[in-house]
């Protein structure tokens, strides 16, 4: 795994170059990947980095080999610092990932790689780290609270959830200032581009292990019939690292992604317009066996039924302050979707294989927070189905889960 790790975060290196900005390396939480950080990179690019300046570490989420995860992060720590002839890198950890950060600064020899370390949304920090430390947290985090330490730089923001505190622009803010000693300001504002430029990576959800070779056809949603727009085909393969792209993009469409992997079940995305460059857009399959083939396992692969995954990509949605439809019905029940359950992706489907649920939580997923179940059925009688978050609002095919899963995200 260390090596599909190094190769894909090589693709961000480039040719050995001095850098203005010390090189920033970004680990993710628990069945997170590098996703996760999509909002925040864009937004240091905006402010004045360099591509080649930032970086994720995708680790497995679900073995539970902390020790694997930090030797991975060395790994990419060395490559960086010698790619981009930088004596030291900054290190961000979200939720699981400040652990991995933690051990991996608390190491004197390692320590002395690290110029600066954000512990973001994390757990406890028992004593002071060897490197100057941000402990950003929200005191609305209902997953890992937060609270001050002493021996660190303290900051809270109020109002964001625990996902939201690593994609909001308020954070970003804060990690910039912490990194640079400087005050952040916004720069001039820049005309939208007719085209964005997309690229991101094929891997298993939680694993991040590679689906290398897989196929992924994109294709243009028609919003007023909801039919693919057959003449903006593009089919493209990923490399052995599961990378793909750069590929160019209407900003304006709603796109089909349809990934084939070399085995296992098909999965089909569908993705709001793009309003920005993104270089991060990742398409997950399901793994065999273990953690999520246990939670996962039940989705329905028939004729009959769609398999329906919701998943937004930058903060929870919560009864009470967010709406989600799926055609008439509401999944932003307080049963479904707490404040607690800090949910983000949001399954529906007929878990009780006889058509009569109403919606009712699915119990499989009731122990676990980020993610919701409604048992309801989805019928595949209708060509098209209405999938809406708020004010955003996409029309899409009816696929039958015999074919793939069904997979929607909003930004």
């Amino acid at each position: 795994m260390t090596r599909f790790i190094l190769v894909f975060s090589l693709l961000f290196v480039g040719a050995a170059v001095a850098q203005k900005n010390t090189p920033i390396i970004f680990v993710h939480g628990m069945l997170a990947s590098g996703d996760t950080w999509s909002n925040t990179i864009n937004q240091f690019r905006a402010a004045g980095y360099a591509e080649n300046e930032l970086y994720v570490l995708d680790w497995n989420t679900l073995s539970f080999n902390r020790t694997k995860a930090v030797s991975q992060l060395d790994s990419l720590v060395k490559v960086v610092r010698k790619n981009t002839k930088s004596k030291k890198v900054n290190l961000v950890g979200h939720s699981a990932g400040g652990a991995v950060c933690t051990a991996y600064i608390s190491d004197k020899k390692r320590g002395k790689s690290v110029e600066k370390y954000v512990h973001l949304a994390s757990g406890v920090l028992t004593g002071a780290l060897a490197v100057p430390t941000l402990n950003l947290y929200s005191p609305d985090d209902l997953v890992t609270g937060g609270k001050d330490y002493p021996g660190v730089e303290n900051k809270s923001i109020p109002g964001l959830d625990h996902y939201e505190i690593a994609t909001s622009h308020a954070s970003f803010i804060v990690m910039f200032e912490f990194f640079n000693d400087r005050e952040f300001s916004y720069g001039p504002a820049t005309e939208r581009a007719k085209t964005v430029e997309a690229k991101g990576r094929v891997c298993t959800l939680g694993e991040n292990k590679p689906e290398a070779a897989a196929t992924i056809a994109i294709v243009a949603i028609d919003q007023e019939t909801g039919k693919p727009m057959l003449e903006t085909m593009q089919t493209i393969t990923a490399d052995a690292q599961g990378n793909w792209g750069p590929i160019q993009l209407a900003h304006d469409k709603v796109y089909q992604f349809h990934v084939i992997p070399k085995s296992g079940r098909e999965v089909v995305y569908f993705r709001q317009p793009l309003n920005r460059d993104n270089h991060y857009i990742y398409l997950r399959t399901l793994p065999t066996g273990g953690f999520t083939d246990a939670i996962l396992g039940d989705l329905p692969n028939n004729d009959g039924e769609v398999a329906l995954s919701i998943f937004s990509s930058n903060k929870a949605v919560i009864s009470g302050r967010d709406e989600l439809r799926v055609n008439d019905f509401q999944l932003t029940t307080e049963e479904l979707a707490s404040a607690r359950k800090t949910a983000i992706a949001f399954f529906m489907y007929d878990a009780s294989k006889d058509g009569s649920g109403n919606g009712e939580p699915i119990q499989r997923f009731t122990s676990f927070p980020f993610m919701s179940g409604a048992d309801k059925k989805l019928a595949t009688d209708a060509e098209t189905m209405n999938v809406s978050l708020n004010s955003t609002r996409l029309l899409i095919p009816v696929i039958p889960s015999s074919k793939a899963i069904s997979v929607v995200v909003f930004e």
